[in-house]
């Protein structure tokens, strides 16, 4: 028995041991709930910032089912950091889901050769384009990057046909997919646009992009800005050969009154040359449609253009190795 006792009365703890123990004990306590309410009040701040980043893109007004191409025909960035990455990857989704919509096989010639389609009103401008090139899906996807400004390489673009500088403000990239954000000065003109690739499989590509006229980090300094939106499909048809699917939007932030205010607008010098070569007892209105459909059709050609010289020196043996 004394033994026993002895036993128990050695494993007791001090007083001194116990109330260190409960002190400690005690601190930690203190710091875990000062990290709680920390996380707290991160947490809510996160909500709130969250919660006016769902209320301003709710509260950009949404054109009516005959003036937009989608939706949503702009988008709004905030300036707080995780919100906006948020952000990023939501536009980026978006862009992934109206592909099927926005691509679909009814738009374009059953046939696999070039083709161009250009519908212009005083809603803005929809080109239609389908072109077959002699290349890789990757290359294609490439150049296709390439032409549409999606990053600073402008060294590779021949500066004949395109002519603007691009700055990085975003880039995120993974095996299949990537996204980028850039200011694009073209003509004096600032734009924001989001920029996004995705790699379905070896015989497949999207690429796709649209403009940000709302950003509260990188403010775009003109006062009257398009929505811009295009989207790309990279299809393989054949070992050497690929098919290139394109839909581009321009429209309005506001209608325009009439297709003459519309060329008068976006494209004042030939505006002034067309009023110049009205023909006798024509309609106003049907003239500058023509105008703008011989245009619309230049504009595409010039595009075509540009993807086969990109492509060019993408396939050229230095570029390649």
């Amino acid at each position: 028995l004394r033994e026993a006792a002895s036993v128990l009365q050695g494993t007791q703890l001090s007083w001194q041991d116990v109330a260190l123990a409960l002190r400690t004990s005690t601190q930690s306590s203190v710091l875990e709930n000062k990290a709680l309410r920390a996380e707290l009040v991160t947490t809510s701040s996160l909500v709130r910032e969250l919660q006016a980043w769902v209320d301003a893109m709710a509260s950009i007004p949404a054109a009516p089912p005959q003036l937009a191409e989608a939706s949503w025909r702009d988008a709004y960035l905030p300036m707080e950091p995780r919100i906006r990455h948020l952000g990023y990857r939501w536009i980026a989704q978006q862009l992934d889901h109206a592909v099927n919509e926005r691509l679909h096989p009814a738009l374009f010639p059953h046939t696999l050769e070039d083709a161009i389609r250009v519908e212009w009103s005083r809603l803005g401008r929809k080109l239609v384009m389908q072109k077959i090139v002699t290349a890789s899906t990757h290359e294609a996807a490439k150049a296709l990057w390439l032409v549409n400004r999606a990053s600073p390489e402008c060294h590779l673009y021949p500066n004949f046909l395109v002519s603007s500088d691009v700055e990085s403000l975003h880039h995120d990239m993974n095996a299949n997919s990537e996204m980028s954000y850039v200011r694009e000065l073209c003509n004096g003109r600032g734009v924001n646009v989001l920029h996004r690739r995705v790699t379905i499989d070896d015989d497949r590509v999207l690429v796709a992009y649209r403009s940000i006229r709302h950003d509260d980090l990188f403010a775009v300094s003109s006062d009257r800005l398009d929505t811009l939106q295009e989207w790309n499909e990279v299809r393989r048809i054949s070992k050497t050969q690929c098919v290139i699917r394109t839909v581009s939007v321009l429209e309005p932030n506001e209608p325009y009154p009439s297709v003459a205010a519309l060329l008068r607008t976006e494209y004042p010098n030939l505006f002034t040359e067309s009023m110049r070569a009205m023909p006798p007892r024509v309609l106003v209105e049907a003239h500058f449609h023509r105008v703008l459909q011989v245009k619309g059709h230049a504009l595409a050609k010039a595009y075509f253009a540009l993807v086969d010289d990109v492509l060019a020196i993408l396939q050229a043996p230095s570029v390649a190795e």
